[in-house]
């Protein structure tokens, strides 16, 4: 191998770790919303004290995991296009609409977040509630026969019945991977 090819490989190798370093903060962030909200909404019923303190935790955790997810997310869209060049000359108007809806959907949650995290005592209580709810969303759907305008149909994404299987499928094992974090957290608070 010639060095140009080595360094690519050491390059694309790179974006791999990227990758997965990403997905590992994506798919946890999915899912901590909502234990977020659940929290939250246990403390607006019931008034127990605790709950407010575990909402504080899981909004805590949440801004750092959104924030590091973005962070990663950015570095793999420039990672994309200076990595894999020809593949993107191809697929780049394939991938780009999808590519420009997740990053609607991060400026919508990244509002949320900061209405959560600073609207404590500012807004409504209940509104502050769904502040957090909307930080968690409801995924889109994207269809490329309509890709010469802005499509976005939740309802036919939420109901298909493939798409249900595959995002019960995905929520349950972000669940899963969530709740593995929140013990290793504990664990640790148990043994400095």
């Amino acid at each position: 191998m010639n060095i140009f090819t080595d360094q690519l490989l050491a390059a694309r190798s790179t974006m791999a770790f990227s990758l997965g370093f990403h997905i590992i903060f994506a798919a946890v962030c999915t899912v901590m919303p909502f234990f977020m909200a659940t929290s939250h909404f246990l403390y607006l019923r019931s008034g127990e004290k605790a709950y407010p303190a575990l909402t504080l935790m899981w909004s805590k955790g949440v801004a750092i995991l959104f924030a590091t997810g973005a962070v990663s997310g950015t570095v793999l869209s420039f990672e994309l296009r200076l990595l894999w060049p020809n593949f993107m000359k191809h697929a780049g108007a394939i991938i780009g609409m999808p590519f420009s809806w997740e990053g609607t959907a991060f400026f919508l949650e990244a509002i949320a977040i900061g209405i959560f995290l600073y609207g404590w005592d500012k807004i409504p209580r209940w509104a502050h509630w769904l502040s957090g709810v909307a930080v968690g969303g409801c995924g889109t759907h994207f269809d490329p026969s309509k890709s010469d305008r802005a499509y976005m149909d939740l309802q036919i994404s939420c109901c298909k019945p493939l798409q249900v299987t595959e995002k019960s499928s995905s929520f349950f094992g972000f669940v899963a991977q969530s709740k593995k974090v929140a013990l290793a957290e504990n664990v640790a608070r148990c043994f400095p």
